[in-house]
């Protein structure tokens, strides 16, 4: 995969992770769709990342199940096709990762904000835009 920008660190990325991690570690599964039954976009909503005023989102999430290691985990993430798109991917932006026991969470985020010209559009309600786009690996 072609090189990315360099993302930065999100706490609400990482309490989604960190939520998704422990209840996987916690109830012996692993998954992207929680017991519960949520999925990547609902955890890391509920987490506090939204969407809302934002001309465009976009989450994923790598998931590891095993490894020892962050760099085990990320050898192994590299060599995984699905796992390297997300992680080279250019729209996302911002990440948080987290570890309970062996099971690695890796959320990605990427908002745009809207321009001032936009902003004024929407407020008259010349404009109205929702889009998502989501990944999992």
């Amino acid at each position: 995969m072609p090189p990315a920008p360099p993302l930065t660190w999100n706490n609400y990325l990482e309490v989604a992770a960190e939520g998704h991690a422990d209840d996987m570690n916690n109830r012996s599964y692993f998954s992207h769709y929680s017991k519960d039954g949520r999925n990547m976009e609902d955890r890391i909503v509920l987490a506090g990342y939204i969407f809302k005023g934002y001309r465009s989102f976009t989450v994923g999430e790598n998931i590891a199940f095993g490894q020892e290691s962050i760099a085990e985990v990320m050898d192994g993430w590299f060599k995984s096709p699905g796992h390297c798109r997300n992680l080279m991917n250019p729209e996302f932006k911002e990440v948080g990762v987290a570890r309970s026991g062996t099971y690695w969470v890796q959320d990605f985020g990427g908002r745009e904000s809207f321009t001032p010209a936009e902003q004024r559009m929407i407020k008259n309600g010349r404009m109205i835009i929702k889009r998502y786009k989501g990944s999992e690996e």
